[in-house]
């Protein structure tokens, strides 16, 4: 995803059978917190099996930009995991920030999960490749 401005750390096996990586968070545009985006992946010692995307809206009234980003990245992340691109209804729970949508390509499901924050102040959007 270095294309996209996320360079994941090492992969870390965190206990027998649980290891991953992720990127530092890639800040976008103003506010305190920003929007943040963050490339994760889950899996074993030996290989990944979860791929994430996940778009942290600190402020929600300004997603334009965290939301052509993580669609951008998504539409990248599609093709390199399916070598195909991203279903359009996963670009629209994307673009409609409602989440709560999934596809299978070949063998890959591709959902977009959106979780309120209990605080009311934001909300998370993450799109997963299984």
């Amino acid at each position: 995803m270095t294309s996209e401005g996320l360079i994941a750390g090492e992969w870390h096996v965190r206990s027998p059978g649980e290891a991953g990586c992720s990127t530092p968070p890639k800040e976008i545009g103003g506010g305190s917190p920003p929007n943040n985006l963050v490339y994760l992946a889950d899996g074993n010692e030996t290989a990944a099996h979860t791929l994430r995307l996940a778009l942290n809206l600190n402020q929600p009234q300004a997603p334009a930009m965290g939301l052509q980003l993580l669609l951008q990245a998504s539409h990248s992340l599609s093709l390199r995991v399916t070598g195909k691109r991203l279903p359009p209804q996963i670009s629209a729970a994307i673009t409609s920030r409602l989440g709560n949508a999934s596809a299978t390509v070949g063998q890959v499901n591709i959902s977009v999960v959106r979780t309120d924050w209990a605080t009311g102040d934001g909300y998370n959007l993450q799109v997963r490749f299984e």
